[in-house]
C-alpha cells in the first residue's frame, strides 16, 4: 500500500487523523500498521506537518519519546481568525430583539449552533493548553455544546453537572449551592463515577453573573479530589465577580449594559481574550 501512496496523500491522510483525533496521544506504531507505512517514513512526514503547524500558527505537534513513541496534535486558533470571529458573533449578540422580559439575553440559537460552539472551543483549547486538564466539566444545560466542543478540541473527557439525580447516573454525590444570581438554594449532583479523583478540571459555562454556579463546582470536585484550575465563561454579566475567585476566570465577552426598551445589549470581547491575543483592549 505504502507504494501507492505518494508523498501527498501521506501528509492528507496523517493531517486528517491527527485533527480528528486531536489531544490525543498516537502511537506511531499504530499510525504504520494502520496505513501499512514504514515507521521511518511517518517520521518524516509528521516532520514536515509540524513545520507547516509552526510556519501558519495552525496548532502544536508534541513528540513523545516512550515505548513505541508517539505524537499528540493540539489545535491552536490564529489571532485573526479569533478576532474575526468573536467580532462576528459580537455583532450577532448585539442585534436588536435579543432582550428578553426580565432583562435576559437569548444566545440559545448561537450557542447550539455547531459552527459557533465549534470554534468557541477551539478558541477555549488555545487558551487552556498550557493548563493541560485531564477532564472539561460543565453544569448543564446551555454550557453543553461549548464545553463538549472544547472537550473534543483538548482531547479529553467531558464531565457533566446535573441539577438533580438520574437513576442513569448511578451513585451520585450532591451538594446545595447558594445561586448567584437568584440568591436562592439550588442542588447540583454528579454521579461517583463521572470521575476517578485528583484530576485537574476546566470549567466551562455559558453565563456568569452571581458566581454561585463556579463556587458551587469547585466545592463538588472537591468532594472527588479534583481540582478546578481554569474557568472559561462565553459571556461575563458582572464584570467584578471574577476579582472574588482565586481561580483564573476567562471569559470571550462582557455583557456591559442592557436596553429593555429598545431591546438591544452592549456586549465587548473581553480584557482577558485581548490580553491572550495581544489585541488592543476594546473601549
Amino acid at each position: 500500500m505504502s507504494n501507492r501512496l505518494s508523498r501527498q496523500e501521506r501528509l492528507i491522510i496523517l493531517s486528517q487523523e491527527l485533527i480528528k483525533r486531536s489531544g490525543e496521544l498516537i502511537s506511531l506504531d499504530e499510525l504504520a500498521e494502520k496505513y501499512k507505512i514504514a515507521r521511518s517514513t511517518i517520521s518524516e512526514d509528521l516532520s514536515l506537518i509540524r513545520e507547516a503547524l509552526e510556519v501558519w500558527g495552525r496548532g502544536e505537534m508534541q513528540s513523545s519519546s516512550g515505548v513505541g513513541g508517539g505524537v499528540r496534535f493540539v489545535p491552536v486558533i490564529g489571532s485573526e481568525e479569533a478576532k474575526n470571529f468573536l467580532h462576528n458573533v459580537k455583532g450577532r449578540l448585539e442585534e436588536r430583539g435579543r432582550v428578553l422580559p426580565g432583562g435576559f439575553l437569548y444566545t440559545t440559537d448561537l450557542l447550539t449552533h455547531p459552527g459557533i460552539t465549534s470554534k468557541i472551543g477551539e478558541i477555549f483549547a488555545t487558551i487552556f493548553n498550557k493548563v493541560s486538564p485531564d477532564v472539561i466539566v460543565t453544569m448543564e444545560t446551555k454550557g453543553i455544546p461549548a464545553a463538549i466542543m472544547t472537550a473534543r478540541y483538548m482531547g479529553v473527557p467531558l464531565v457533566i453537572i446535573r441539577r438533580e439525580n438520574r437513576p442513569t447516573e448511578g451513585s451520585t454525590v450532591s451538594i446545595n449551592y447558594i445561586s448567584g444570581s437568584t440568591q436562592k438554594v439550588q442542588l447540583m449532583t454528579l454521579g461517583r463515577r463521572a470521575l476517578e479523583g485528583r484530576e485537574r478540571a476546566i470549567f466551562i459555562d455559558d453565563f456568569l453573573r452571581g458566581g454561585g454556579t463556579v463556587r458551587g463546582a469547585i466545592a463538588l470536585l472537591k468532594e472527588f479530589n479534583a481540582q478546578v484550575v481554569g474557568v472559561g465563561i462565553v459571556i461575563l454579566g458582572s464584570p467584578g465577580i471574577k476579582d472574588a475567585f482565586s481561580i483564573p476566570i476567562t471569559p470571550l465577552f462582557v455583557l456591559e449594559s442592557i436596553d429593555e426598551t429598545l431591546s438591544e445589549a452592549k456586549v465587548r470581547i473581553s480584557e482577558s481574550i485581548c490580553e491572550f491575543f495581544g489585541w488592543k483592549k476594546e473601549d
